[in-house]
């Protein structure tokens, strides 16, 4: 991530934890929390693809198709 990029992202949520008022997280149904969220998930995404071509993430749901079940188990301990 660019180093610009992260600092403005750690001064959004620094913004965002004092607008929340718990000091934890961000406040839900904010526009920019799904653009958080892939920015953050990003490096996650790259490997996972690695090890799993068909790996698919909606939002925060990830889907691993696999032929049994002890691949299955592989996949899990990869993500």
């Amino acid at each position: 991530m660019p180093a610009d990029l992260s600092i403005y992202l750690k001064r959004l949520l620094q913004v965002a934890r004092t607008f929340n008022g718990t000091g934890k997280g961000l406040p839900t149904g904010w526009p920019i929390n799904p653009v958080l969220l892939n920015l953050y998930l990003l490096e996650s995404d790259y490997a996972n693809f690695r090890f799993n071509p068909f790996f698919v993430r909606y939002v925060d749901d990830y889907f691993l198709p696999v032929n049994t079940y002890r691949e299955g188990l592989r996949q899990l301990k990869l993500v």
